[in-house]
């Protein structure tokens, strides 16, 4: 697994450092002791911080002008330590008390090298702080991600190639694009910032990858659309974003059992379709202000007689899952029971079981009721 290191202003630009062997990171103290009479020692702890230093030697001339401005400038910067889908981020300033990348590496006037020295604390200790996603090599080098924001709120997108976009609230359904220079390379995104404040977050059909835990600290979200994208990963790490009212991960790689997003009561979509997500559909029954459901092409293979809402403001995908007679049957009388008038589609065909007499009897009562049922002939 490859680790990058970078340094950045926040909200500003940002260089790409290739630590030498020699990388330290130390824990300080600033503590006192005291004995007492009684000859206890009482040790005070007033607070901690990061010791960072390493050497670089092929820094080129334009990010050794720039690291060299930041320290003549005192400027407060980010420490960003990335390995797969964790970054590390510490809030840091440089103490070097010369200049710290002085020397070309002769006999190449067009790179420095030097020693950083950094201090400063850790910000950031897991996905969820910081949301990582990686732009892999496409013939596609746009990308789009937007966004939406309140006042008085900031967040910061660092495309992995040098350049950033600033995102100030308040924002709504804000697109950022930004364009690659090379269709072959990998670029690693992160965006830091109040994440816990983003309300909506859109990428569709971008060619991104990551893991969805990266989403779990964004508490406000309201709306998650990844579909068409790579992303993958347990949907159980969604579970705590209560605030959601659309989800779409359709024809992504993410897994897990669709009870973990049973507490997830606000949803009115919920799209993932073409996923290997598993489970029994019963277990949404509480989602009773759903409009779309789409579990069509899943890993989900049951359905478990009992009582499902009134879903009649819903259009229920639940096509190519494997399911038995008896579990079709099931379904279709049940959704029926709950049923008043609907002006909806059901598609429950594909790989299930084609219904039986008490099954097709239920489809005839929906269909009387305004529901359009595709069924397995």
């Amino acid at each position: 697994m490859t680790t990058t290191y970078e340094l950045c202003i926040l909200g500003g630009d940002v260089v790409t450092l290739y630590p030498d062997w020699d990388l330290t990171i130390e824990k300080k103290q600033v503590r006192s002791e005291k004995r007492s009479q009684s000859g206890y020692l009482r040790m005070y702890k007033w607070y901690d911080y990061r010791r960072i230093s390493f050497k670089n030697d092929w820094v080129p001339a334009s990010d050794a002008a720039l690291v060299n401005s930041w320290w003549d400038s005192n400027a407060n910067l980010l420490f960003l330590i990335t390995s797969g889908d964790f970054t590390d981020v510490h809030s840091v300033m440089m103490i070097n008390d010369e200049t710290p990348l002085a020397q070309y590496n002769k006999p190449y006037n067009e790179y420095y090298k030097g020693k950083i020295e950094l201090e400063g604390g850790r910000e950031s200790l897991s996905p969820g702080d910081t949301l990582n996603l990686t732009k892999y090599a496409d013939a596609d080098v746009d990308i789009t991600i937007t966004l939406s924001l309140p006042a008085n709120k900031t967040v910061y997108i660092y495309w992995g190639d040098g350049n950033y976009s600033t995102v100030t609230g308040p924002q709504t359904t804000t697109g950022y694009n930004h364009t690659y220079a090379s269709a072959a390379a990998n670029y690693q995104i992160k965006i830091i910032g109040d994440l816990d404040s983003i309300t909506y977050f859109y990428c569709y059909n971008e060619p991104v990858s990551g893991d969805i835990a990266n989403f779990s600290g964004l508490t406000s979200l309201i709306t998650l659309e990844l579909s068409l994208t790579s992303v993958s990963g347990d949907i159980a790490n969604l579970s705590g974003l209560t605030s959601l009212a659309i989800l779409s991960f359709a024809q992504t790689s993410v897994s897990g059992n669709i009870s973990a997003l049973s507490g997830l009561t606000s949803l009115t979509y919920l799209h993932l379709e073409s996923t290997s997500v598993s489970g029994d559909i019963v277990s949404l029954s509480g989602l009773t202000s759903l409009t779309y459901l789409g579990l069509g092409s899943t890993s989900v293979d049951t359905y478990t007689q009992g009582t499902l809402p009134n879903w009649d403001a819903c259009n229920i995908y639940i096509q190519n899952l494997g399911l038995t007679q008896q579990e079709v049957d099931d379904f279709l009388c049940d959704l029926n029971t709950a049923s008043t008038a609907s002006t909806k589609t059901l598609n429950i065909a594909g790989t299930n079981s084609a219904p039986s007499a008490t099954g097709l009897t239920c489809k005839t009562a929906l269909e009387g009721k305004g529901w359009t049922v595709t069924v397995t002939t």
